[in-house]
């Protein structure tokens, strides 16, 4: 039998078995040592190479913003249609950085010329729509300018897609990139700016077109068209469908307010057409009043009612106007007419009433030199207007022999008279000879001065000289006693020298101001107006002293003595003192003079008193 084999069961104990290690220490430092040096090594040359990487990259930076294509060499490339150059290359990082830093310039430069000639382009064509003054030679000047054929928006969208293409092709093979990032921000910006210029575009063309509108109204539904239509026959159905033609045309433009507004323009003018067809054929016919009293009883049938009175007055009743309301307008228009023409005719009476000294003074003229010929002219010319007045100087001629010779003494020095008042007029003479009392020789004189009185300038200037002198219109100096005496022998001469002077200037055919010549004419008289003035206010001055003496009684009862011719002082001081009392403290006639009328004589009397000192 087999022997089981023995259990051996060890003994635990606390002591550790150890197997002995072999320290590799110095090698370890030895290898650490030696993979360091490699990663110095390592990071010493990648330094370098960095340090050489980044040199290149910053000398071709710089080199390559100093080469890049000038904004000249990129136009020339747009404009030659050529590959713009760069400098640079791809194999190493000097030319990269060549590259990149020309690229990047003239990627701004591109798109900077870009932007620029598209808002040129947009302000040429901005200019062209809105510059009303625009002549067709300057807008094909402006578009041969801008390389376009017109200013529509087709054409600004071909130049501005001109311009993108233009610029981007200049990059499109040295850089594709940036031509097509050039080419997508150049689309946003052409877009922006085409759709700014096709609002302003459709605003403007829908103005003209409104405005194109508006005039084509006025010219196809004007007064004059309509009348045409009324006086022809199918008149009121042509108008009717001219009326539905231009309110279906007139959808595109009107709308709101505006519609009914369009609406009664047009039917202002049929209202107008119509009246002035149904004045004119009415006013037109030998009996206005019965075709008044026709369209006032609507009959109007028969051929004796002009067809434009008929469609007028069709046309106003579907307007809204009864036959009484446009019998009554007729009526009113007619009797407008009739005051219009009475008016013309009192016009044209007034005319030759005017007229009538004139055409007198002709004949008298003719008259009075016995020129028979011109005699004729004249009297004829009188007759057309005035038939009365020609026969009876053609009578008056005729009866004299058509000659006169002796003047009546007492009429010749009664127009003398008025020659030194200047107030002689043709009617004077005209007066004169029809009474037969002047000589032919009397006539042409008397005449020649009327003339030189009714001309405008003498005339003004002797109502100048005469007002300078205060004399009255109608004054004649009769006695030299009169206060007015020399004023008016001073004015008579200065009358006669300034007549002088007029006729010397005519005949030798010179300008001549009658103003100037009666100013100087005055100077020249300046003394003696001066001693007449100084005359008359002493003589006035001496009136007032007169009145007041008058009063010799009531001065008296104040103790007052009459005062002396001359002593104007002592009359201002008792004038003075007697305004200055209360009314009813004054001499008793003094109370009823007004304070104005005493302030009046005090002022006459010191003004004596000043040329008596």
């Amino acid at each position: 039998m087999a022997r089981q084999p023995t259990s051996i069961r060890l003994r635990e104990t606390n002591r550790v078995t150890r197997v002995q290690r072999v320290d590799f220490t110095n090698q370890r430092v030895q290898a650490q040592g030696l993979s360091q040096l490699a990663s110095s090594l390592d990071r010493l040359s990648s330094f370098f190479l960095n340090q050489a990487a980044d040199k290149a990259r910053i000398e071709g930076a710089e080199y390559g913003a100093e080469n890049a294509p000038t904004p000249e060499q990129i136009n020339e490339a747009y404009a030659s249609g050529e590959e713009l150059e760069l400098p640079g290359d791809d194999t190493t990082v000097y030319g990269r950085s060549v590259r990149k830093a020309a690229l990047a310039i003239a990627d701004d430069e591109i798109t900077a010329l870009a932007s620029n000639r598209m808002s040129n382009l947009a302000q040429a064509f901005d200019i062209a729509l809105n510059d009303e003054t625009m002549t067709d030679e300057r807008l094909a000047k402006l578009a041969a300018d801008n390389d376009v054929t017109d200013f529509s928006p087709q054409s600004f969208a071909d130049a501005l897609d001109t311009i993108n293409a233009g610029y981007a092709a200049v990059l499109d093979e040295n850089a594709p990139g940036v031509a097509r990032k050039f080419r997508a921000q150049a689309a946003i910006t052409a877009n922006s700016k085409f759709n700014t210029y096709l609002e302003a575009y459709v605003k403007k063309e829908n103005e003209r077109q409104e405005a194109k509108f508006y005039q084509t109204q006025e010219n196809v539904f004007s007064v004059t068209v309509v009348s045409d239509f009324l006086k022809g026959e199918q008149g009121l159905l042509r108008l009717e469908k001219l009326r539905e033609e231009r309110t279906r045309k007139s959808v595109s433009f009107v709308t709101g307010s505006e519609i009914k507004t369009f609406q009664d323009n047009m039917d202002a003018t049929q209202k107008t057409a119509a009246m002035q067809v149904l004045t004119d054929a009415t006013f037109a016919q030998p009996d206005p009043v019965g075709i008044i009293s026709a369209v006032q009883g609507n009959k109007l049938g028969g051929d004796k009612i002009p067809i434009g009175v008929r469609n007028s007055v069709q046309l106003l009743k579907s307007m809204g106007m009864s036959n009484s309301e446009i019998a009554k307008e007729l009526r009113a228009l007619r009797s407008e007419q009739i005051n219009f023409e009475e008016n013309e005719q009192a016009n044209v009476n007034a005319k030759a009433q005017q007229a009538l000294p004139q055409l007198k003074a002709d004949v008298i003229t003719a008259m009075g030199k016995g020129d028979n010929e011109a005699f004729k002219t004249a009297i004829d010319a009188l007759r057309q207007n005035h038939p009365e007045e020609a026969a009876n100087l053609e009578q008056t001629f005729i009866e004299a022999g058509r000659r006169r010779t002796v003047s009546d003494p007492d009429v010749r020095n009664a127009l003398v008279n008025l020659i030194s008042s200047a107030e002689l007029s043709f009617d004077n003479v005209a007066a004169a000879v029809a009474n037969g009392t002047l000589s032919n020789k009397d006539i042409e004189y008397f005449q020649g001065e009327a003339n030189k009185i009714e001309n405008e300038e003498f005339a003004e200037t002797a109502a100048f000289m005469r007002g300078l002198f205060e004399l009255p219109t109608n004054y004649t100096a009769i006695k030299d006693t009169d206060p007015n005496f020399q004023k008016a022998q001073i004015f008579a001469r200065l009358r006669g020298n300034l007549e002088r002077r007029l006729t010397e200037a005519r005949q030798l055919g010179q300008n001549y101001d009658a103003f100037a010549i009666a100013n100087e004419l005055i100077t020249d008289e300046g003394d003696a107006i001066v001693e007449v003035e100084n005359k008359i206010k002493i003589t006035s001055g001496n009136k007032i002293i007169d009145l007041v003496n008058g009063f010799e009684k009531e001065l008296q009862a104040i103790g007052q003595d009459k005062f002396e011719d001359g002593d104007f002082v002592s009359v201002i001081d008792f004038l003075q003192a007697q305004k200055r009392l209360e009314v009813r403290e004054r001499i008793p006639a003094l109370r009823n003079i007004s304070d104005a009328s005493i302030a009046g004589f005090i002022k006459n009397l010191k003004e004596a008193s000043e040329v008596e000192q």
